[in-house]
Parts: C-alpha cells; sequence; structure tokens
C-alpha cells in the first residue's frame, strides 16, 4: 500500500486495531511510534519512500510505500473506458504508483484501474450491468494523474485509491445513504476505503455529472454537490482539496436533455467560485472513444490538466503551477472593426497565451439566458489573452443578448492555453452589465 505522509514527510495513518509493536526495514529502519486515540491507534514515523517493510503485532506487511494519497470517484469516464492504444499496452507499470484496485487489494497502477464488478463492495456489483466486461474499453485519467502528480511531488510515490461506477448519478451518490452500509451505499463503499487505508488522503480527483443531465436532476445539482463536498470534508479532512472535471460532448444520445446537459456543464463551472480549494478542469475540447466517453489520449489529457490543478491547490505559492483557465472579463469594442462589433473576452490562468487548433470557435450569443436561439457570431479570433468575437448585431441589441461559451452537446470548442489546458465551458454573461 501506499500510506499517506504529513507534514514532516513521515507516515500518519490510523488503523482499527490494537498495536503493541511496530518496525520497519527497508531504504531506513526504524520503530514507529503508535499512539492510542479516540480514532484508532495512530502511526507515525516512517520516512517518504519505499519499498518497506513493515511488522506490526509480529505480521509482515511487504511493498509499503509512504506518499500521497488520491480518492478518484464519481462515474464512466473516472472509471475508464477509453481504447487502449499501442501506448497504452506498451507502457510499463510504475511500482511507486500504486492502486488499491476494487478487489480491495493494492498493485502497481495499470489500465483496467477501475472494474466494478471485480469489487468487493456490493453495491458497485449489484449496480453494474451483469454479464458485461470491459476487455480493451479501459483507459481513464488516474495513472496520468498519478505520473503527473509524482513529477510535481519530486518523485514522492502514489497511491490511486478507486472508487468510480458508471452511470451513477448524485442522488447515488448521496451521504444520506452511508448508513445503509457498502451494499447499499457508494458513499459508504468510498469511505469504508478510505478508513481501511489508514483515514488520510491528500485530495480528490472527481469526474461525474452525465447522469444528473435531466431536468429535475439538473435543477438540483449545485445543492446536491455542495452537500458531497460539505459531507466529503468532515468525513475525510476539512481542508481536502478537490478538482472536479466539467462534463464534455455527447452524440446520439441524451437529445431531449440538452438545455438541462448545459446547465450541468455551466453550474460546475460556477462550482469553482463557491467552494474553496476546489478547481474545475473540462473535457468540453476532448476526442471521443463513443458517444459520450474519452479516448485513451483524451484521458492522458485530463489527468494532466487534473494533476496540475491539484497542485496549484496544494502550492498556490509556486508561479510554474495555475489553476485551470477561467473567464476574467468581457466587453464590447466599436473600435477594432470599424464595420462590425467587437465582443472581448478576456482569460486568466493561461500558460503563454490563447491558442486553437484550427478556426478558433465555440462562443454564441442568445437572447435568453436559458437557451442558446440565435447563430450571429461572424469570426472568432485570438489575441493574447483575449477572444475577439466578431458579430453584426448593433451595440444596442448586443447589450440585450447573453454570451455563452462551450453551449450545445455536439458543438467544437477549441480554446485552451499554451500548455494545452482547455477553457471550461461559461455563461450567461449578460452584456447588458
Amino acid at each position: 500500500m501506499v500510506m499517506q505522509r504529513n507534514k514532516q514527510n513521515v507516515c500518519e495513518i490510523y488503523v482499527s486495531e490494537l498495536v503493541y509493536s511496530a518496525q520497519y526495514s527497508g531504504p531506513v529502519c526504524g520503530s514507529l511510534t503508535v499512539e492510542e486515540t479516540s480514532r484508532g491507534t495512530r502511526l507515525t514515523g516512517m520516512p517518504v519512500g519505499g519499498p518497506y517493510t513493515v511488522q506490526i503485532n509480529g505480521e509482515e506487511f511487504t511493498d509499503i510505500y509512504v506518499g500521497d494519497l488520491w480518492m478518484l470517484a464519481g462515474q464512466s469516464n473516472m472509471e475508464g473506458c477509453g481504447l487502449m492504444t499501442q501506448y497504452d499496452h506498451e507502457m510499463l507499470p510504475d511500482p511507486e504508483i500504486r492502486a488499491f484496485y476494487m478487489e480491495g487489494d493494492w498493485r502497481p497502477a495499470r489500465h483496467g484501474l477501475c472494474e466494478p464488478y471485480r469489487s468487493v463492495y456490493q453495491v458497485h456489483v449489484k449496480l453494474y450491468p451483469e454479464g458485461v466486461i470491459k476487455g480493451n474499453r479501459c483507459v481513464g485519467p488516474g495513472i496520468s494523474f498519478g505520473n503527473e502528480m509524482k513529477r510535481y511531488t519530486g518523485g514522492v510515490p502514489q497511491g490511486l485509491i478507486i472508487a468510480a461506477h458508471g452511470g451513477t448519478s448524485m442522488s447515488q451518490w448521496s451521504p444520506e445513504l452511508k448508513q445503509l452500509g457498502t451494499d447499499e451505499s457508494l458513499y459508504a463503499a468510498m469511505l469504508d476505503r478510505f478508513e481501511r487505508n489508514g483515514s488520510h488522503l491528500r485530495g480528490m480527483f472527481w469526474y461525474q455529472g452525465c447522469s444528473d443531465t435531466a431536468p429535475e436532476d439538473s435543477a438540483k445539482f449545485t445543492e446536491r454537490m455542495l452537500d458531497f463536498v460539505q459531507a466529503v470534508r468532515a468525513d475525510m479532512g476539512q481542508q481536502l482539496p478537490i478538482v472536479q472535471v466539467q462534463i464534455g460532448p455527447v452524440h446520439h444520445i441524451f437529445r431531449e436533455f440538452e438545455n438541462s446537459w448545459n446547465s450541468v456543464r455551466m453550474q460546475q463551472y460556477e462550482l469553482t467560485e463557491q467552494i474553496p480549494c476546489f478547481d474545475t478542469i473540462t473535457a468540453v475540447n476532448k476526442y471521443l472513444t463513443d458517444y459520450i466517453h474519452l479516448s485513451s489520449g483524451a484521458q492522458r489529457q485530463i489527468g494532466k490538466e487534473a494533476a496540475e490543478s491539484m497542485a496549484h491547490l496544494l502550492w498556490p505559492e509556486r508561479t510554474d503551477l495555475l489553476a485551470a483557465p477561467r473567464m476574467k472579463a468581457v466587453w464590447i469594442d466599436t473600435e477594432i472593426d470599424p464595420e462590425f462589433r467587437t465582443v472581448c473576452v478576456s482569460f486568466e490562468n493561461l500558460h503563454g497565451v490563447l491558442k486553437s487548433e484550427g478556426r478558433a470557435w465555440g462562443f454564441a450569443l442568445t437572447n435568453t439566458p436559458e437557451i442558446v436561439d440565435e447563430d450571429s457570431v461572424i469570426t472568432v479570433r485570438l489575441k493574447g489573452d483575449t477572444a475577439l468575437i466578431r458579430t453584426e448585431l448593433s451595440v444596442e441589441e448586443l447589450e440585450k443578448r447573453y454570451l455563452y461559451y462551450g453551449w450545445g452537446q455536439t458543438v467544437y470548442f477549441n480554446l485552451t492555453d499554451e500548455a494545452g489546458r482547455a477553457v471550461p465551458a461559461f455563461g450567461p454573461i449578460a452584456l447588458a452589465k
């Protein structure tokens, strides 16, 4: 396993049993400090690194590391449904990036991190379609995230606790269900994983939202997310940093949910402003393997972007690490183009300047804040940190409009910074203001 380190760069975990003897050997040797508390037996003192052999009450445990632990939870894109590529097949697992698998054991992390039908928690087995085996459609963002966090921490071992389940909604993840136990509650099963692995985490990587895009669920999405985050921090650490993924494109299915699909996406963007120590990256510009699941390459990029956001939350003083790109300001300009009007949108948290793969696109102007009902954008040009949106609408007409970026289920959105980090969808912005 990987034990979570504390600020002194030694392990600090809790175990449920009474401990009278605890020693370790490996890169260095010594005895663990043992302290009985109301939470259980607190074990500290083993330095960052590994592998160690640990003896507790005479029982021997091997392949023990000390580093950082992450909870990876949500639905299918966190579970991983990207199609394995040659790159994925040839990638050798790093023994210092380890995963606590659905089967309830620790191993080096490799693709196929999350197979719910193998879970020791019956809630996952009951929810998984009978007879479905994932095969080569098993790439998620977890390994890329672990690789990047190891790089950001200068080589500290990384542990990934896997708790995702495809197709699950916020109501199924509700903390109110945890009293039902691990046979019936996804939250209870996640919390049990946390407790079994020392009751300490460094952060949570969360990717969910597609199953809450029906109108009746989208109306409650923010409320449910706020309740979920509050419960997670009450149970797993009040200062726990959380990075979420804003849902991306979808093809063929959920066509009747277009407005509520976009509502969830925009609510996810706003949650960054509502929740401290929280950031939102996006999947709006990512390639798909099928109608809704990210490709292998897109999953690697998601993991990479999530890791930088997480590292920024942990070390905001580091100037090389930035939060996800965000809209900074919007204004109407009549002088850039004397024949047309320009809606200018500037951005912050950019590595370098705004970029696009091909023609810059993704903005929409609309008469109402609830739906995009107009196609009045002529061109989009990028200049430094600003997108210049050219339109024939007059200033008076523009002041009655709302601006969106990233509206639609299959529309092309392609703004990034020079590091390739995508600009999240946002809106509606009232241009009159």
